[in-house]
């Protein structure tokens, strides 16, 4: 049944017709960009949750904090719906790793961690103006998920990466413009930056 929704989530976004699609006046674009919320968040925040149920509370995490990601982005235009390109994200975040004595918990260790993902990615674009354009993007790739501090393997593991955004809208002129996507994936469930049109 994923499978099956995955299919079509994907023919959905590449298959999609723009409606009163404008030529574009650039063929390339360089996105720099912010995401918030990103999965490899959300993955070491629920492994703290297992950490402090597993240990019955003797462990725990504490001044935990996240750069987001930092995002460069490609794309070269190909007609008046489709782009394509590739994208480079970046992330590093930690913890305080607390453990309980006598009745209080003292620190134990840090926990740091990062990522670096490169991801060929596409947008079909379902609306374009010179002003205001509305696209979906999917992004496929991998990379290295690393952790480094007392409490964590200095060893950088290799794993698939993704980033799905099927709502997107661009504001600004013809070469500037500032992009909003709503997502989820590697670069996160909100990305906010800037594109520069050549």
């Amino acid at each position: 049944m994923k499978k099956l929704i995955a299919v079509a989530l994907i023919a959905l976004i590449l298959g999609a017709p723009a409606v009163r699609a404008q030529e574009p006046s650039f063929k390339n674009e360089i996105d720099v960009s912010w995401g918030a919320f990103p999965f490899q968040d959300f993955i070491m925040g629920y492994g703290a949750i297992l950490l402090t149920i597993f240990s019955l509370g003797s462990l725990s995490f504490e001044n935990g904090f996240s750069t987001g990601t930092v995002n460069v982005e490609y794309y070269r235009t190909l007609n008046k719906t489709f782009a394509v390109g590739g994208i480079v994200n970046g992330l590093f975040a930690g913890a305080d790793v607390m453990k309980r004595q006598s009745g209080e918990y003292v620190k134990d260790g840090e926990l740091r961690y990062g990522s670096i993902f490169l991801m060929p990615s596409a947008k079909a674009y379902w609306f374009r103006h010179s002003h205001f354009s509305m696209y979906s993007k999917l992004g496929l790739g991998a990379g290295l998920f690393f952790s480094a501090g007392s409490s964590s393997e200095d060893l950088p593991e290799f794993i698939p990466a993704a980033q799905l955004s099927p709502v997107a809208i661009e504001l600004g002129g013809d070469q500037h413009r500032g992009f909003l996507e709503i997502g989820a994936g590697m670069q996160g469930l909100l990305v906010a930056g800037y594109r520069y049109a050549f």
